[in-house]
């Protein structure tokens, strides 16, 4: 979605009416301007989709004035209705005696857009507080300031002092500098100035989607996934076409259903790597191919890496932005750095135009993200290879406690994640994944997400990667709940 930038110089995707030159079949009109229908008449627009202020008529929920112009910006994203807004804008322009032109301008954001309610965090909201043993975090086991000074070897003193001497200004608008260089250290070949911070990588999609989708692209995302990568551009109206992850094939994109897939038309490809709820993970050469696919059609590729560096394995974890230049790679500090409190991410890119677009929306949508926030990551990300060995560590003990127990279990199945903190667990019951979850956090005070909220049922998503007595404890209390069902199916 394209959107002016805060001084006006962006070019605006837009058509400009000149005089009575509208130009719909589907809005009545006629060749003079005194003789246009009215569209709100003519039953094609409702009277409250245009209000007037002053000498001007305006969106209700966004507009401008011009002494010379009349702007009507689109708040419904049909381009029906928004035709007959600008043909109505002129005819009382031109009765109120001001104006000579109509502008038909992409607001900032819809008015009416509908989104899907988010499943996952809904569920995770409604429960979280409540629960006894969530079995449904997702992050590695969180620290406080306190514990990361220890950790990487600060004094917490100082640092505490660096926190309340630090004026509350703004900072750096597209990201301290200092962080960002510390981030370039998680990639290969990538420059500060290719990086944007964000309020967490949920803000960063946000932020990629909206700045780059517009109605009527065709956008590939996979499936199952974290639900935003999917419900934003369905929402923004663009055709999302689902590349199902399947078990069979190890929860990793099929690259022949995706050259199915793809067209002319196709203008990004979204991915998850490591996968969320799966833990399934892309080698190098999987990530290759999905780029030569991508090249094939000059799409743009989306990764959400928010996991990436959590694996079971040594080694280098690939990311897309390290094998194309149309690549866009989105992360935080919440899982792999254990650091979700402090609602800090960033996308890297290394395509400019991808960056200028992204720049611009965020000086709408941000600004800047807080500084003491960015100091705190900055630590951190200082001390990177300290926290993801102790990450790390915890991921790997872990679940080989998980797997222990899923070996115990008759009615559970599963494939055992390659990387990430999730893993997809399949029960053999007849009941519904969201009745299951809510018998489970009523009767044992235990929450699981349902596989519901990513279209999969009789399937639970488990967290595995926080204290290791909380991980035995609360899949104790599954085991006696799944017991209690086995009787009640007798």
């Amino acid at each position: 979605m394209r959107i002016a930038d805060m001084e006006g110089k962006q070019e605006l995707d837009a058509k400009l009416f000149q005089g009575a030159q509208a130009y719909t079949d589907d809005v009545p009109q006629a060749s003079e301007v005194g003789e246009i229908q009215n569209p709100i008449k003519a039953g094609v627009i409702k009277p409250e989709q245009v209000v007037e202020i002053g000498n001007s008529l305006l969106d209700p929920t966004l507009g401008r004035h011009d002494a010379n112009a009349i702007t009507i910006f689109d708040s419904t994203g049909i381009a029906l209705q928004d035709l007959a807004a600008a043909n109505l804008a002129f005819v009382r322009a031109k009765e109120q005696g001001v104006g000579t032109q109509v502008d038909l301008c992409r607001p900032i954001r819809r008015s009416t857009m509908k989104i899907k309610d988010f499943g996952v965090e809904q569920w995770m909201n409604e429960y979280e507080t409540k629960a006894k043993y969530n079995l449904g975090e997702t992050c590695v086991s969180s620290l406080s300031i306190r514990e990361l000074c220890e950790l990487v070897g600060v004094d917490v003193n100082d640092f505490a002092k660096q926190l309340v001497d630090r004026r509350l200004t703004y900072g750096a608008i597209e990201g301290a500098v200092e962080l960002k260089e510390a981030i370039t250290r998680l990639y290969q070949n990538l420059m500060p100035d290719e990086i944007v911070t964000e309020h967490g990588a949920i803000g960063a999609n946000n932020l990629v989607l909206n700045a780059l989708v517009e109605p009527g692209d065709e956008v590939i995302v996979v499936t199952p996934t974290y639900q935003q990568l999917q419900s934003i551009p369905e929402a923004i109206g663009a055709t999302v076409k689902l590349l199902p992850l399947k078990r069979e094939n190890g929860y990793l994109p099929d690259a022949e259903q995706l050259r199915g897939l793809v067209s002319d038309k196709t203008k990004l490809i979204v991915l998850n790597n490591p996968d969320n709820p799966t833990g399934a993970l892309m080698s190098q050469a999987g990530l290759q191919t999905i780029v030569n696919i991508a090249k094939s059609v000059d799409a743009y590729v989306l990764c959400d890496e928010v996991y990436r560096h959590l694996t079971q394995e040594d080694g280098y974890s690939p990311s897309i932005i390290d094998l194309y230049d149309k690549g866009i790679s989105t992360s935080s500090f919440s899982k792999v750095f254990s650091l979700a409190g402090i609602r800090l991410g960033w996308l890297a890119t290394h395509d400019q135009a991808v960056m200028k677009a992204c720049l611009s929306y965020h000086d709408y949508e941000t600004i800047s993200c807080g500084q003491l926030d960015e100091m705190v990551g900055t630590l951190a990300l200082k001390n990177q290879a300290v926290l993801l060995e102790r990450n790390r560590g915890i991921v790997r003990e872990n679940l080989k406690v998980l797997e222990e127990w899923v070996h115990q279990q008759p009615h559970i199945t599963w494939l055992k994640p390659k990387a990430g903190t999730t893993a997809l667990l399949y029960y053999d019951f007849d009941l519904p994944s969201t009745i299951f979850c809510d018998r489970l956090m009523k009767e044992y005070e235990t929450l699981l997400v349902p596989g519901s909220c990513f279209d999969i049922e009789n399937s639970l998503r488990i967290g595995y990667t926080f204290e290791t007595t909380h991980l035995r404890d609360g899949m104790n209390q599954l085991g006696k709940f799944l017991a209690k069902l086995e009787q009640e199916a007798r």
